[in-house]
């Protein structure tokens, strides 16, 4: 069976993949045992800033995770869809359903398995500005380390609407701090995570490509797993991205542009980190 690209899940709101490595059986596990340390980095995460301040939007976002935590011990990881680069024989697909509980096997592009993205990338546009961003989170919250990049933010102004993008990146100014590791997660709306560029920096990205679905004063999040490299702190941001769909009938990351990108909403800080931030 040729190399799985992608193991993908969803439950509810949350969705998340996982790129795999090597063998799909150890890539399923992998997936697993990376979910769960999801699952335990965000709720721990929330229930402390919950417990200083109450947060009816973040409260909210903990149920859901609970509740994806609870359905995950009842019935484990269940897996909706394995995007592979090449088509795969009856035989392979039913044994993907019946033994390993995929839902659906999806084929990728070649030019999407060839890991071609040839897009634009704008990402110090609007580097400072008068006024903020109208399409910019009002606020949120960051935890960065050399294992993981969590966020949370809401939106008190919908100015999206069409085939408008959203992407909330992590920018890390040195590329030998932390790679990305394979797993990501988000409850935005058809959500996708961006391969990171490994130029003179890292950009570790999740998004929306559907931004006009995004509803305000909801609490929103993108997670993505990290793999520790040799530079214990180093300077990062974070930043919000508007882009838009080409064509729009595509809602691959492939077919999304970037318009314009925010300052730096945490008005940059050292890693490892947390802390909330108002733009």
């Amino acid at each position: 069976m040729d190399s799985p690209v992608e193991l993908h899940y969803r439950y509810g709101p949350i969705q998340g993949g996982y790129r795999v490595k090597g063998e799909l059986k150890e890539g399923i596990e992998k997936f697993k045992e990376e979910h769960k340390d999801f699952l335990s980095t965000a709720i721990k995460s929330n229930a402390q800033r919950i417990s200083e301040s109450s947060n009816k939007k973040l409260e909210r976002l903990q149920a859901n995770l609970k509740s994806a935590k609870r359905q995950t011990r009842k019935k484990g990881l269940q897996i909706d869809s394995l995007k592979v680069s090449n088509a795969l024989s009856s035989s392979e697909i039913q044994d993907l359903k019946s033994r390993r509980g995929v839902k659906e096997v999806q084929y990728l592009k070649s030019k999407q398995a060839q890991n071609i993205k040839e897009r634009s990338r704008t990402s110090d546009v609007s580097t400072s500005s008068l006024y903020n961003e109208s399409w910019a989170p009002y606020t949120g919250f960051s935890l960065v380390n050399r294992e993981e990049t969590y966020q949370t933010f809401y939106f008190n102004n919908q100015v999206f609407d069409g085939d408008d993008t959203y992407e909330h990146e992590t920018i890390v100014y040195e590329i030998d701090f932390a790679n990305y590791d394979g797993y990501w997660s988000s409850n935005l709306p058809n959500a996708y995570y961006d391969t990171p560029f490994s130029d003179t920096y890292d950009i570790f990205a999740v998004g929306s490509s559907t931004a006009s679905s995004l509803v305000t004063h909801t609490e929103y999040y993108t997670y993505m797993s990290l793999a520790p490299q040799s530079q214990p702190i180093v300077q990062v941001d974070i930043k919000g991205q508007k882009g838009h769909r080409i064509p729009s009938w595509c809602y691959s990351t492939w077919c999304i542009f970037a318009d314009d990108t925010t300052g730096a909403l945490s008005r940059n800080f050292n890693a490892p980190y947390q802390g909330s931030w108002t733009y």
